[in-house]
């Protein structure tokens, strides 16, 4: 977990060469949401973060994960946990940046055998009981209602745990603070009425599935309510042990079909790189920060040569290969705090993180290019990638529009050039 996306480049590409799978967030509501749902090992988190911060990370999962294991990384020249923190077990090490990969491999290990001892402890406790999973929040101000919707959670086949509250309020402070499996709301409230409540509970936790329960069975408002974003809409007249368990089930599905839609946003499909526009984000914080270092931002651009002829001869799915073998190259070929994205087609670009000269640069620049010697394998038989790269170093007024441009512009000189040399 870290608010920084160029951490989460550093850690993948630290760890994808030794069979660890890697998930990044940005937030710990995200970190609670996805420790809810499946069964991490260890969390590697930043300190310093807006909001909840890696300590408060700590605290939280705990509190549903208690087997579970955390690396803290922090820029301070020295950490003190503090007190309730130092001597923690369950934080196995704290990294400060810039680490090396060998010291982050060695905290894994010693945390993966923690996490081991701690399961086989727990093992006793059966897998379907509420403890093994993150509880429902019912916010709810008539006592009669919460007290009938308690007892068919309880018939349900959901084995979760259900805290309740009357006040909108109270269920923001504990959204902000815990990880629960999905909200269960009606529309009147308190301190707050109809819409207003699902847009409230939305900005408190986003990440968790949503469900309006509500006495009124109107079509209309179930549609504004969806709408408005909730997940699903449950008339209390027609509420039961199943359709409490349809209802917490299908607004999950719904929350995970957003997920995936959020990432389509960021991520290639196809190579699992950054798209276009996560690198442009990528790169106006790296100008950013080359400025208030006084450091300088080199950017590769580059485009494959002779690719349209894979799609001609071999098919798409030959040329879809090509892509993703390109994508392991590069990534492969950077350093740890470089940045890989793929811009569309067959254009790729990569961010070179405190280049102190263009002699630094370019000697980057010749190591991707040995990288793509590797032959690809296709159907037909090796196929040797061959690209035309443009680099660009920034200085300190360039804007990122300015820098793509130049290297964009050498890009296509280079492939002018070596089409001049083919023929």
């Amino acid at each position: 977990m870290d608010d920084d996306p160029t951490m989460h480049f550093v850690v993948r590409r630290s760890l994808s060469e030794g069979g660890f799978q890697v998930e990044t967030c940005a937030g710990a509501r995200d970190a609670l949401r996805r420790l809810s749902e499946a069964a991490f090992d260890v969390v590697v988190t930043d300190l310093s973060m807006p909001g909840i911060d890696g300590l408060g990370l700590v605290e939280a999962v705990r509190r549903i994960r208690p087997e579970m294991a955390f690396i803290v990384v922090t820029g301070r020249a020295e950490l003190e946990l503090g007190e309730g923190h130092a001597g923690d077990p369950a934080i196995v090490g704290v990294l400060q940046k810039p680490w090396e990969r060998r010291e982050l491999l060695e905290l894994l290990k010693h945390a993966s055998r923690r996490v081991s001892r701690v399961r086989r402890r727990i093992s006793s406790v059966p897998e379907g009981s509420p403890a093994h999973h993150p509880p429902i929040l019912l916010v709810e101000d008539d006592p009669q209602d919460a007290f009938l919707l308690q007892r068919l959670f309880a018939r349900s086949d959901l084995a979760r745990p259900v805290e309740h509250v009357e006040r909108l309020a109270d269920a923001e402070a504990r959204l902000a603070r815990g990880a629960y499996s999905a909200v269960f709301t009606d529309l009147s409230l308190p301190d707050a009425l109809g819409l207003d409540c699902v847009r409230r509970l939305r900005q408190a936790n986003d990440d968790v599935p949503l469900v309006v329960i509500s006495g009124s069975a109107d079509l209309d408002l179930a549609t504004l309510a969806l709408e408005a974003g909730a997940h699903e809409y449950l008339s209390k007249d027609a509420a039961d042990a199943g359709s409490l368990s349809r209802a917490h089930r299908f607004a999950k599905a719904r929350r995970r079909s957003e997920r995936k839609l959020a990432d389509r946003a960021h991520y290639d499909p196809l190579t699992g790189l950054a798209n276009r526009s996560l690198f442009g984000d990528l790169l106006g914080r790296s100008l950013r920060e080359a400025r208030r270092h006084e450091e300088r931002v080199g950017l590769l651009y580059l485009d494959l040569d002779g690719f349209k002829a894979v799609n001609d001869t071999q098919g798409h799915a030959a040329g879809d290969a090509v892509l993703r073998h390109v994508a392991r190259r590069l990534e492969a070929a950077v350093r740890v705090d470089d940045s890989v994205a793929r811009l569309g087609g067959d254009e790729f670009a990569i961010i070179l993180h405190d280049v102190h000269d263009e002699r630094a640069a370019a000697s980057l620049r010749e190591r991707v290019r040995e990288s793509l010697a590797t032959p690809a394998k296709l159907p037909a038989g090796p196929y040797v990638v061959r690209a035309s790269i443009g680099l660009a170093l920034s200085v300190a007024s360039d804007t990122s529009e300015e820098l793509i441009r130049r290297a964009d512009g050498a890009m296509y000189r280079v492939k002018s050039l070596s089409q001049q040399n083919t023929a």
